[in-house]
């Protein structure tokens, strides 16, 4: 008949598995704590870093617009070109969701030019390009109501500067923003 493997060697199999089990469970302890160790130090310094002037022009550090604008631009009746609709038009642009039937031109200011728009829920749009780099700058679509502008820094700018572009009616008023402090 077949033999059997002694019982003291079943026993020593399960006792080294045990052992692998156990030093499974404290590599798995291990990596949760530094896991959670560095959720907390992440989470910690989203509270502590102070947010970026690029993300929130309104944020300290920038000095709004006051007064009147630095230039306005009026419509110039040009309807849009060959570029300015294939940087707009889906699936470029898709997530824009701009009336392309709606696009109003307003000429450049250095080197930015400006249109205007519905999208598809009627809020008036306001869209910056630069055609040299065929790129879009900025959008902004806000619910009627609402202020639209578009805030763009480029070349030439000093640091931390920027252009707001600010849809009025049927002119788009440009403001030159400076940092504080800044002559």
């Amino acid at each position: 008949m077949g033999s059997s493997p002694p019982s003291g060697g079943a026993k020593q199999v399960d006792a080294r598995r045990g052992r692998l089990d156990s030093a499974s469970a404290r590599r798995a302890i291990i990596a949760l704590g530094i896991g959670l160790l560095v959720g907390v130090v992440v989470a910690t310094a989203a509270f502590i870093v102070e947010p970026s002037t690029d993300a929130d022009p309104t944020a300290p550090g920038i000095v709004e617009p006051s007064g009147d604008a630095d230039a306005t631009l009026e419509p110039t009746g040009i309807p849009a070109d060959e570029l300015t609709l294939r940087l707009l038009e889906p699936p470029e642009a898709a997530h824009l969701e701009i009336d392309l039937t709606t696009l109003r031109g307003f000429g450049d200011h250095d080197g930015v030019d400006m249109w205007s728009a519905s999208n598809a829920f009627g809020s008036p749009c306001l869209i910056a390009i630069h055609r040299e780099t065929a790129d879009v700058l900025g959008t902004s679509c806000v619910p009627t109501g609402g202020t639209t502008f578009v805030d763009t820094r480029w070349h030439g700018l000093p640091p931390g500067a920027a252009y707001r572009f600010t849809l009025r009616g049927d002119a788009v008023d440009v403001h030159h923003l400076l940092p504080m402090g800044a002559p």
